[in-house]
């Protein structure tokens, strides 16, 4: 699970870079959060012709950068 949140960190540090010009030595990070996303309703056929529900679900990130105040 390491992998796909350093990799959305280095994007966002990219960014910053390259949308504000700032450096990457004066970035902090504001808020780190994973919240429930959406959830897939799947079905999985049962005896007698009943169904039992399986759900799928997924995960929300939200990843918050902010500039370090008083930099010299």
């Amino acid at each position: 699970a390491a992998l796909p949140l350093q990799k959305l960190l280095k994007s966002a540090v990219d960014n910053a870079k390259n949308n504000f010009n700032t450096g990457e030595e004066n970035l902090l990070i504001k808020e780190f959060r994973v919240d429930g996303g959406k959830t897939m309703k799947r079905s999985m056929p049962r005896a007698r012709g009943s169904a039992y529900q399986i759900l799928k679900r997924t995960s929300k990130v939200t990843l918050i950068l902010t500039e370090k105040q008083g930099t010299k």
